[in-house]
This record gives structure tokens, sequence and C-alpha cells, in this order.
């Protein structure tokens, strides 16, 4: 036997010595998008913590916070409740609009509460929501540009994808066209014409970094893009976390003693938080 075949057979025994272990490893780990199918559960959900942040020109021009908690029903979100107020940059003195800004969204048609005391100017006494018009994509209350909690898009999302281990579960990385993620919002059960990146020419690569648990869910998602170029560049971060998977959550409309209709607001009261925001656009995610 000469060196040449006998460095061939070396080589192909440690292929297939590893080929079964790398195997093994891949069937071991959970699959995200199984995993989450499994908690749509009537009454239960899950509580989300997320800050984002727009910038132009090397400047930081936007950034809120948000906190949420989701209700699933059996085939996905059906409710959430959350506030949201903008952050002050450093140096700077709060803006009104980091008043508590206190939204339901109900995903039977377009039910979509607002709480009273974002808008300047009187309410009629006693009527603490005020319901807007419109139908409203509940999963877009955050600022992710795709909807962690659809399995279609996360399927598409993690296709081919394979993940690092990290100690508290799993780390999975990639850059992504908006296309087939609202294309993969569309098609689904839940899709919808209403997608972030209607654009000409289709939208932005969208870079991201998904976290999750030993258990295949969700713990923390971190997103990024760019739209425009040069000096009229938008870049802005998404940055994610979730907690309490399963736990009992209960989420309703308002009392309607307590409801004012969106028509019924006087001519003068303005809302004090535009839902008019800035493009969000990313730098890369590292």
């Amino acid at each position: 036997m000469n060196r040449r075949t006998s460095m061939a057979i070396v080589l192909l025994a440690g292929f297939i010595l590893a080929a079964p272990s790398s195997v093994a490893a891949a069937a071991s780990r959970p699959n995200p998008v199984h995993a989450l199918k499994a908690r749509f559960e009537p009454g239960r959900g899950v509580q989300l913590s997320e800050v984002s942040r727009t910038v132009t020109g090397g400047e930081s021009v936007w950034r809120t916070r948000m906190h949420g908690t989701l209700r699933f029903g059996r085939s996905g979100p059906l409710a959430v409740e959350f506030t949201r107020g903008e952050i002050a940059e450093k140096g700077e003195e709060p803006s009104p609009s980091e008043l508590p800004h206190i939204d339901k969204y109900i995903i039977d048609g377009s039910r979509y509460y607002d709480s009273a005391d974002n808008f300047l100017g009187t309410i009629p006494d006693g009527k603490t929501w005020v319901h807007r018009k419109g139908s409203f994509i509940l999963a877009y209350f955050s600022h992710q540009p795709f909807d962690v909690f659809n399995p279609a898009v996360i399927s598409v999302l993690l296709k081919n994808r394979t993940p690092t281990r990290v100690p508290t579960g799993y780390l999975y990385r990639g850059t992504t066209p908006s296309s087939p993620l609202d294309k993969a919002t569309r098609d689904s059960t839940r899709g919808t014409d209403q997608m972030p990146f209607d654009l000409p020419g289709g939208g932005p690569d969208i870079s991201w970094r998904l976290w999750t648990d030993l258990n295949g869910l969700p713990q923390r998602l971190m997103t990024s893009f760019t739209v425009g170029a040069g000096k009229y560049a938008i870049t802005g971060i998404a940055d994610t976390r979730y907690s309490g998977w399963g736990s009992p959550v209960d989420i309703s409309a308002p009392p309607t003693d307590q409801v004012i209709e969106e028509a019924d607001v006087p001519a003068d009261v303005l809302r004090n938080l535009s839902y008019t925001e800035p493009p969000v656009s990313v730098a890369p995610a590292r």
C-alpha cells in the first residue's frame, strides 16, 4: 500500500466516523417551528421586551422601548397588550411622547383600542379607550421586520441554517431577503397585503440573529436592514427578548362603557404619538 492510498483510507475513515455524529447532533436539536406551534394554546402567551433605534447620518433620530404581552389561540397570536414610548438620547430632555403609550390589539377584524391618555385634549368623562378605525397587523406592534410568531416565516428564515450551540440553547444567524419572508406571511393562514417592505424593486436584505432556548423557543431576536443609500440611508436596530412562554394570559377588549369611537373624539383632540414613524433600517447584526 503506497502512501497516497493509506492517506485516502485515513481520510475516508474520518469522514465515516464524523458523519453519524453530525447527523445525530442535528436529530437531537429541537425544531423551532414545531416548538412554536406547540405553544399555541388558548389562554397562554409570552412576554416581550424590545428596544429599537433608527439612525441617519450617523446620528440616532428615533429610539423606542416596548414592553408587551401576547395571547395565543390554537393557530397563533390572538391579542396583544403593550406599552411603548420614545427614549430620550443621552443629554436630551425627555419628549412628551415618552409618556406611557398603552395600546390593545385584538386580531378579530379591525378591533384596535388606544389609551385615551395618548390624546392631547379632553376625552369625555369615563372614556379611557378609543376604538380606532382600520385593520392592524397583530405581529407589527413590534418593530421587528418579520413575524417571529408565524411558523411559515420561521421556516423560511431557518431553512438550511445550522445553529451554533450556546450556553442557553442555540444561535441561528444569517442575512435573508425580505421578499420571501413577506411572501411567507401572505401565503400563510394569517397572511395580509400589508407588508413592511412594499417597495419598488422589493425590500432590503435583513441581517438577523435568533437565539432559542433548549426547547427551540425564541429567547432573543436582533435584526438589521438598510433603506436608501449614501447620505439618504437610514439605519436602525430592533432587539427583542421573549420570556414566560406558556404563562397564563388574559387580554380582552375594554368594557364598552369605557370606550369611545374614534369618529366621536373631538376634532381638536390630537394624538400624542403618531403612528407615522420614520422608516426603520439597521446596521448589519454582528
